[in-house]
């Protein structure tokens, strides 16, 4: 496996609203480089990043609560999709598929 190739990974909602998190987020987005816990190599890594939230992020970032670069770093391509309870026609197609 190549070294800078890192799996997809799952980052939990309210550990990710912590700042320090944030900011080494942005760091890897930015400028493609992170060190490991313990290690004082630095490593490169190419980054592609989907995210998924039930926030309104923009709203954070104004509320100071979400870095607002980091917002502005994400929200490159939005897919807003209503919650199943404002679409509740595409809750029984799903009902018979095997």
């Amino acid at each position: 496996m190549d070294p800078a190739f890192v799996p997809p990974q799952h980052i939990r909602e309210d550990y990710a609203q912590g700042a320090d998190l944030q900011s080494k987020l942005l760091r890897v987005i930015q400028e493609g480089n992170y060190e490991r816990v313990g290690e004082d190599r630095t490593r490169t890594v190419n980054v592609r990043l989907i995210s998924a939230t039930n926030r309104d992020l923009e709203r954070e970032s104004s509320d100071g609560r979400f870095r607002l670069d980091l917002y502005y770093r994400i929200s490159v391509f939005l897919i807003e999709i209503p919650p199943l309870r404002e679409r509740r026609e595409d809750i029984v197609p799903w009902q018979n598929i095997s």
